[in-house]
């Protein structure tokens, strides 16, 4: 199922780097760092200016993480503070848009309730929670693979291949600042 989803900005809470098990079966390795399925498709195609990244440790192991997995750096990179709501009004400011047309990429409920509690738009992804337990999203899907970039002026459109039973966007929902 299709949806057309229009914001000004992207920040990414969910990991696009993730430790790869270095032996076949094995726990993953630490130092063994890739990009997660579909990242490096989908980040390459953003401008740096639209979209953001929310460190979970700090910005520098951020931007270390991105280089290993060969990733492009985001527009901002904002450090964890007191909350996970502060650290997306803080990207979304740094990216000089307005949080109600922002959209958030998640993959936690506590991370989709941040978002939600300043009016971004979030898309959940189903990485390290059930459907069901991110159906507080706007949108849940199953990976990065899939997001697709199809615009970028004057706003930002993404194509998003939906799980069709949670959540919807209407395209053209967003008014113009």
């Amino acid at each position: 199922m299709l949806r057309t989803i229009e914001c000004e900005a992207a920040v990414f809470g969910c990991a696009t780097v993730a430790p790869q098990p270095t032996e076949k079966g094995g726990p993953p390795d630490p130092s063994c760092l890739l990009a997660v399925p579909g990242a490096a498709h989908l980040l390459s195609r953003l401008p740096p200016e639209r979209w953001g990244a929310l460190a979970l440790d700090s910005v520098d192991a951020t931007l270390a993480h991105l280089e290993a997995a060969e990733l492009p750096r985001p527009g901002i990179i904002v450090g964890p503070s007191g909350t996970r709501g502060e650290d997306y009004a803080a990207a979304a400011a740094g990216l000089g848009a307005d949080p109600s047309f922002c959209l958030a990429i998640e993959e936690t409920p506590e991370g989709i309730a941040a978002a939600l509690g300043i009016d971004m738009k979030v898309i959940a992804l189903t990485t390290q929670h059930t459907p069901h337990e991110l159906a507080g999203a706007d949108m849940v899907i199953p990976s990065l693979l899939s997001l697709n970039v199809v615009g970028l002026h004057p706003v930002l459109i993404l194509e998003v291949d939906a799980l069709p039973e949670f959540g919807t966007f209407i395209p053209g929902q967003y008014k113009r600042r």
